[in-house]
Order: C-alpha cells, then sequence, then structure tokens
C-alpha cells in the first residue's frame, strides 16, 4: 500500500512508489485499466495526496507517461492538455 507520509518527504519518488500511488488511487476511483486515467482530472490526483507527484511531473499525462512508459498515452485525451500541445493547438 502507498505510504503517502514516506513519499512526501521525497520530491519525486522511486518508480514503485508511483506505481504503488496510482494503483491505490485507481482502485479507489473504480477505474477499469489505463484508459480509464483519461477522465480523471489533475485536482481529484491532488486532493487524494499526489499534488507533489503533480507538481514534479508538471501534469497528469507526464507523470503516466513516465510511470506506465510501455502504455501508448494519447495526450489529447485528458482532461487537461500539457501546455505545449495547448499552445500548439492554439497556433495552428
Amino acid at each position: 500500500m502507498f505510504d503517502e507520509v514516506r513519499f512526501s518527504r521525497k520530491k519525486f519518488g522511486s518508480v514503485e512508489e508511483r506505481l504503488a500511488f496510482l494503483e491505490d488511487l485507481s482502485a479507489k476511483l473504480g477505474l477499469q485499466d489505463l484508459s480509464g486515467w483519461y477522465s480523471v482530472r489533475s485536482t481529484t490526483v491532488a486532493e487524494n495526496g499526489g499534488g507533489s507527484l503533480l507538481s514534479a511531473f508538471g501534469s497528469l499525462a507526464n507523470l503516466l507517461a513516465a510511470t506506465y512508459p510501455e502504455h501508448s498515452w494519447d495526450t489529447l485525451r485528458f482532461k487537461k492538455v500539457p501546455f505545449l500541445v495547448d499552445c500548439l493547438l492554439f497556433v495552428f
């Protein structure tokens, strides 16, 4: 189980700690598979103890991509796309 107190003492945490946190939150939110993360807002992650992770990685999309690199993530499906993608969509 994810140990929020131990994680909060570290700036980024290990891959194992990120996995533990995300798997616990996934179960809590009732997500069936990794694609369920597309419907989760960053605020939900922060409200459940993941604020430091979001700050470290800049977005939920970045956090998930770093933690689950084997999955092909579509950043446009997230509730809030990363800033750079948002800017590119505005320009074009």
